[in-house]
């Protein structure tokens, strides 16, 4: 049986031992989850972007900041979606308190109970007993907005925007009575929260912490300060290491961990992401500025962590450096750790130097735990995402002789040829008051330690499925989460039961259909593709192959920007997640895929839900058999809730039921699903119910080892202030920038937002149709352009011909849209819609996401659908959806792809399909009165025949016509869009 936290405050534990992560969960930009953050990084996707037009119109303040105007030339960050979503019901909080709390509270709050769920502690567990909790925190733009807004003050403002109330809430809201601290260090807030942790458990405060960081852009008054300083990227993307280095880019996220001593950890089955060996603070003393850094400083924190870990720099196999992508900073950090490893890097293997920021943007407070998060994540994959925006290395560092190396694709850690086979990686965070930190983490191989819960005995409960039944619980606040709670976890069965082959057989497989001889499986781990003499026809033959053995269609897409064919094969062995649409919930995934996890048993599922999660009011228990059997109850359950079924019991413990029933009797030995369902019954009447596992399985089966599970599905309640009456004006406006950008409000942003969680993203390309139309005159014979992702549209109207440009990454123009011009022409109304059948719009919103196309929820405008041969209506609510010019296109648009893609029929277009996109239109009108308040869309589309779309306004007014559209299928993988270029010579003539 697991051994309780202890409360012991003699209970201290050696300087030198070593601290085991065991839970991590978190949010950062264009990623609801870590499993999407991971993705993202191997996939080399860029989460900067533009100001979404939620926050502020980034062009009121846009320009140069020296004319004496607050201005920034800096529109791009790092933005996550939902920052103002919160379940103040879950932790039991007055809507009205919750409003006057900063969001990073909330975020962090929701964050640290994921990040327990994850680890199999949850807050009730932990309740009076020592255990702490260190946040990372720094600059807040919430209390500044409600004093802009002239919100009243009112008795929760004090609490509400205090900093130090980030770790002192959860504190007090989950009954823990070990340090609580927020930490202030500038940049380096989360990665000294983490080594702040690590102290307090070698020194007996607590036995478990929580240690993280949260960092929000709500305001642009930072972006004007820093932009005022020089401090800001102009390219708007942190360059890290590069030559065109020009600044950092700002970037937001949360992240908590969850710390234990490791032999406490693996005393009780813990899962274990890496092992915290040292980790090292200090100050870079007088510099040559107040935020210039020190080298001498930066070299000497990384060498007395490393030194308190016990292991030498020249081991490292990743250093996940600090790395902003500011021209002097980079080269400072570099010169740092050479003097750290000084002339002892002979011997050890090449040291990959790692840029996080380079994908998400600088998260300044939570920069650290971000970068940690990565770490951790970089050993269990045994792969280390590729830097983004590196081509010329800056000409003031000096790589030569050293084992440093700079990935600019995803590519295997070397090392780990060591005693125990470990890896090791060190992470960087240095503030900009001159406080530096660095931690040395370990990969955990739970073979190298001699622990039952991970090798337990024959025949005990965390053997291989032997058909003897198991009982599974699952709660939540309410019904609705108690639904996403079985999605969740259905979504996690079935990803595990997907064919999954070993690293090595699937080597092997690859290089047999290659007709390569069996030696070169050994050095398919060093020798790239290109070296390997294969022919494009050759290597899809062996994709082909592959596909065969993992029971899917394999296609390159797959595997870009893989290096190796030990890469390919890592890739490929790797399912890819299901897509959870949680509704109203934040449905989140585990940071790990099934088969990284090692055996996913029932039994460790059993006591992970038993004892890893607090029993909530409404609740479900059931009995089944096996993985396989608990995925059938679950999808049962999923399709009639209200059904009879002899495999569950269905039942809440809400206020007024009673306190206790009478529990079944202790079982012997392993019970029948009978008295698995007494025990069921039991826990679903009772409040605050907790099963004892030996009391239900019999005292001698040896508790399984634990697994990370999905977390709470936390509701999506929009939370925020009321403006007061008399409101101050917001941020002054400011001359128009000499490119236009048209919305105006920011309507790639919106886009983005609108397909943040969605594995196949339309481009943010087809946005070019809102800002042509804006011209609010006809346009005949429009051509699009390749499909690609932009960061800013322009417009050059010249001699009746519109053209429609777009700023990609790096800055490069590209023609998005081409169209002639003519006068004003309003919208008509089209053909007549027939009779047609009327469809749940969660059925259709549902089937789609399946698919892989899950727009996000704020932006599915349908109240319902209606639909016909060939014909797909989306009737909107009275009341006009949504709000905004940007959000009002993004939901049009996105209605319009969507119903194109339903009607051809395809519906996974991330499974080997292709997505249906515009490419030619013969005309459109528009009627911007008309469609301030659209209330009809209907989508024509059927054979291989022109497509159109119609929308009506409110009044039944036509206030938009597409007619004659072309569709081309473009093949599409997640994250990425390959398509030919459809803008031909003479397209828009």
């Amino acid at each position: 049986m697991p051994h309780p936290v202890s409360t012991d405050p003699s209970a201290a534990v050696p300087a030198a031992a070593p601290v085991a992560v065991v839970g991590i969960h978190g949010r950062f930009p264009s990623a609801p989850d870590l499993r999407g953050f991971w993705d993202h990084q191997v996939q080399g996707r860029d989460a900067v972007g533009p100001v979404p037009p939620a926050r502020w119109r980034w062009e009121d303040v846009f320009g140069e900041p020296e004319d004496g105007h607050d201005r920034t030339y800096a529109n791009q960050g790092g933005f996550m979606p939902l920052a103002d979503r919160f379940d103040h019901r879950a932790f039991g909080i007055t809507p009205r308190e919750a409003q006057t709390m900063d969001p990073a509270q909330r975020l962090f709050l929701q964050t640290a109970w994921a990040a327990l769920e994850d680890a199999g502690h949850p807050p009730g567990t932990l309740a009076g007993h020592r255990a702490g909790v260190f946040v990372g925190v720094g600059h807040t733009d919430y209390p500044a907005l409600m004093r802009r807004d002239r919100v009243p003050l009112d008795v929760y403002r004090g609490t509400g925007i205090a900093l130090t109330a980030i770790a002192n809430r959860v504190s007090f809201l989950f009954d823990l009575r070990g340090p609580s601290e927020a930490v202030d260090t500038a940049c380096s807030g989360s990665l000294v929260a983490i080594h702040r942790a690590v102290q307090a458990i070698h020194a007996g405060e607590c036995t478990l912490a929580i240690a993280g960081g949260v960092n929000l852009l709500l305001a642009p008054e930072l972006f004007i300060a820093f932009a005022k300083a020089g401090m800001l990227s102009r390219s708007g993307r942190c360059r890290t290491f590069d030559a065109q280095a020009d600044g950092y880019v700002r970037g937001e996220g949360v992240g908590a961990a969850v710390l234990r001593p490791l032999a406490d950890a693996e005393r009780d089955g813990d899962f274990i992401y890496g092992v915290i060996r040292g980790s090292a603070v200090n100050h870079g003393g007088r510099a040559h500025s107040f935020t210039a850094p020190n080298v001498r400083a930066q070299a000497a924190v990384v060498g007395a962590a490393w030194d308190k870990a016990g292991v030498p720099l020249r081991r490292a196999a990743l250093i996940e450096t600090h790395g902003t992508g500011t021209p002097l900073g980079d080269p400072i950090e570099i010169n740092g750790l050479k003097t750290a490893l000084g002339d002892d890097g002979a011997g050890g293997g090449p040291i990959a130097l790692g840029a996080l920021k380079s994908h998400i943007g600088h998260l300044e407070a939570a920069a650290g735990i971000a970068a940690v998060i990565r770490a951790l994540l970089a050993l269990r994959h045994r792969a280390v995402p590729g830097n983004l925006h590196h081509g010329a290395l800056n000409p003031h560092i000096r790589l030569d002789g050293t084992p440093f190396t700079i990935p600019c694709a995803t590519a295997s850690l070397g090392g780990g040829d060591g005693e125990d086979g470990s890896l090791y990686a060190g992470v960087s965070s240095f503030g900009f008051g001159g406080v530096n930190a660095h931690v040395v983490l370990q990969s955990y191989d739970s073979s190298a330690y001699d622990s039952s819960a991970y090798d337990p005995p024959a025949g005990s409960g965390d053997g291989a499925e032997d058909g003897r039944p198991c009982l599974f619980v699952l709660s939540a606040h309410d019904g609705d989460g108690l639904t996403a709670r079985v999605r969740q976890l259905a979504a996690f069965l079935a990803e595990a039961e997907t064919v999954a082959v070993p690293d090595a057989a699937l080597l092997k497989t690859l290089v047999a259909a290659l007709g390569l001889p069996p030696s070169d499986a050994r050095r398919a781990d060093g020798v790239p593709l290109a070296g390997l003499g294969l022919t494009p026809a050759r290597f899809a033959l062996a994709l082909r192959a592959a596909g065969a053995a993992l029971g899917r269609t394999v296609g390159l897409a797959d595997v870009r920007d893989c290096v190796t064919l030990h890469e390919v094969a890592q890739r490929l062995g790797t399912p890819a997640p299901a897509v959870v649409d949680g509704g109203d919930h934040l449905c989140s995934r585990t940071a790990l895929a099934p088969a990284l996890m090692g055996a996913v048993t029932p039994a460790r599922i059993a006591r992970s839900l038993m004892e890893g999660r607090d029993a909530l009011p409404e609740r479900l228990a059931v009995v089944a058999r096996g993985c396989r059997g608990l995925l059938d109850v679950l999808t049962r359950y999923l399709a009639d809730p209200v059904a009879a079924d002899p495999a569950w019991v269905r039942g809440s413990a809400r206020r007024g039921g009673p306190s206790s029933t009478t529990p079944p009797a202790a079982a012997d030995a392993w019970p029948d699903d009978a008295a698995l369902l007494a025990w069921g019954r039991h826990w679903c009447a009772t409040k605050g119910a907790a099963l004892d596992w030996s009391a239900l399985y019999g005292p001698a089966e040896t508790a399984p080892a634990r697994l990370p599970l999905p977390a709470c599905p936390f509701r999506l309640d929009r939370v925020w202030y009321e403006p007061g009456t008399a409101a101050a004006p917001t941020v002054p406006a400011v001359p128009a920038p000499a490119v236009s950008s048209l919305p105006a409000d920011g309507l790639i942003g919106s886009w983005r937002e609108a397909w943040a969680w969605s594995p196949v993203r339309p481009p943010s390309s087809l946005t070019a149709l809102a800002v042509a139309l804006e011209q609010r005159r006809s346009l005949t014979g429009l051509a699009f352009g390749p499909p690609a992702e932009v960061t800013a549209h322009r417009t050059v109207l010249a001699r009746g011909a519109l053209e429609v440009q777009g700023l990609a990454g790096a800055g490069v123009p590209r023609v998005l849209l081409q169209a002639r011009v003519g006068a004003l022409f309003p919208a008509t109304a089209g053909p007549p819609v027939p009779p047609l059948e009327t469809v749940d719009a969660d059925a259709v919103y549902g089937a789609l996401a399946e698919g892989g196309l899950n727009l996000a929820r704020p932006f599915r405008c349908a109240e319902r659908f209606e639909r016909g041969p060939g014909l797909l209506a989306a009737r909107l609510p009275d009341a006009g959806w949504p709000a905004g010019e940007g959000a009002l296109w993004t939901a049009v648009l996105a209605t319009a792809v969507l119903g194109m893609h339903a009607l051809h029929g395809h519906s996974s277009p991330g499974d080997g399909g292709a997505l249906r996109l515009p490419w030619r239109i013969a005309s459109a009108a528009f009627d911007p009165v008309a469609a301030h308040r659209p209330a009809r869309i209907v989508v024509r589309c059927g054979g291989t025949g022109p497509a159109s779309v119609h929308v009506w306004g409110a009044g039944g007014a036509p206030a938009l016509a597409l007619e004659g559209i072309m569709i081309r299928p473009v093949p599409m993988a997640a994250d990425a869009v390959t398509a030919e270029p459809a803008l031909q010579a003479g397209a828009a003539e």
